[in-house]
């Protein structure tokens, strides 16, 4: 081969090494655009109702739900000064949560998030929640009442932001023995930390619970419902299971929305991630906290409440959680739980617990409060 062609060769080659790295620059700059944090603007605004009750049901808003699905329903009397919430039947998971267990604990975190965020913002509350729903639907009415000289607590407005899921992998600190204590300071609040054999259990029962529910091409179907995957998805429902919610970030997030949709979803391999996913997940943490309750309206609404209680607690101590509900809401895991651990009550809520290296915050993927307010006279 002479000197002329291979220069001409070099040239070529040279070209096409050119064109690979241009295209895999434009595919990792696109992938970084794309991975950023989605941001929701959500509209605070409702008709006949003044700027700070707004910015106490804005707060509110950032409660956590089954699937995030936000199936509250909230009626606003200004001029009473009183809060009425019922279900929003059409956001009920009826094949994870046929009974609407999970949605009334969702309730229940939803009104201790209401009734934290009135207090930052220096009101009181009387909070009556029904044995049975009323000829309207609701079951729970709250009064509230402004206290005269109040100061806003900013740093509790704050936490209820800063509070969120996280499902990523913890490390490998412990909880100090005091913050637990603190955390589990209620009698139907217990913990199991790592190492101890209610934490295995704990531990290899959701693996197995999760297993069992991944088979079931229903609880699929239903989960691919609620899952997100794309910003423009997220910006328009507002609800849901986007990147944000499962933990992804970034370039992650990009590949992830480009190779899944609704449809994959619902196949054995996201099946099979998601297995995995949840293997990771309780193998990285520091404990296991369980709420305990009866099996009814008003008490279910109450472990949503001690539920969030600790949680926010936990935020403020920088102690993360995820809920994992996966074997209260699978046979035989739901039938054995109570029994095995040895609880005096049924097994309401498994969250585990650990450390991270950044708490990070919620990723604020909520509905505009008008879409689920109404604000009568």
């Amino acid at each position: 081969m002479n000197k002329r062609k291979k220069k001409k060769m070099w040239i070529i080659i040279i070209s096409i090494l050119g064109v690979i790295v241009i295209g895999a620059s434009g595919v990792l700059i696109t992938a970084t655009v794309m991975g950023r944090p989605v941001l929701i603007n959500v509209d605070r605004q409702l008709a006949g109702v003044d700027e700070e009750i707004e910015n106490v049901f804005y707060h509110a808003g950032f409660a956590p739900s089954s699937h995030n699905a936000q199936m509250w329903g909230i009626t606003i009397s200004p001029t009473t000064s009183t809060v009425s919430i019922s279900l929003n039947d059409e956001r009920l998971l009826k094949v994870v949560d046929p009974t609407s267990r999970e949605a009334y604990i969702s309730i229940g975190c939803y009104v201790e998030t209401l009734k934290q965020a009135f207090a930052a913002y220096g009101y009181e509350t009387t909070i009556d929640i029904k044995d049975a729903l009323d000829e309207k639907g609701d079951f729970v009415k709250i009064i509230y009442k402004k206290i005269v000289n109040s100061i806003t607590d900013q740093k509790q407005l704050d936490n209820i932001l800063k509070r969120h899921t996280d499902k990523s992998k913890y490390n490998d600190a412990s909880i100090n023995a005091n913050t637990l204590d603190l955390l589990a300071d209620k009698d139907n609040i217990f913990y199991y930390i790592k190492g101890e054999e209610n934490f295995n259990y704990l531990k290899q029962g959701t693996i197995d619970a999760v297993t069992v529910q991944s088979a079931d091409q229903a609880y699929r179907d239903e989960l691919a419902e609620w899952m997100r995957f794309s910003d423009n998805e997220v910006l328009e429902k507002q609800d849901g299971l986007p990147a944000e919610q499962i933990g992804l970030k970034g370039i992650v997030k990009s590949f992830y929305y480009w190779t899944t949709n609704h449809e994959s979803a619902k196949g054995d391999t996201f099946a099979a991630q998601g297995i995995a996913s949840c293997t990771g997940q309780v193998e990285n943490c520091s404990a296991f906290f369980v709420v305990t309750s009866e099996n009814n309206l008003k008490s279910l609404v109450e472990t949503g409440m001690d539920t969030m209680e600790l949680w926010l607690k936990s935020a403020s101590n920088n102690v993360s959680m995820q809920p994992l509900s996966a074997m209260m809401e699978a046979s035989p895991f739901a039938e054995n739980i109570q029994l095995d651990l040895g609880l005096d009550a049924p097994v309401q809520m498994i969250l585990r617990a650990g450390i991270t290296n950044d708490y990070g915050s919620n990723a604020g993927i909520r509905r505009d409060l008008a879409t689920y307010i109404t604000v009568i006279e």
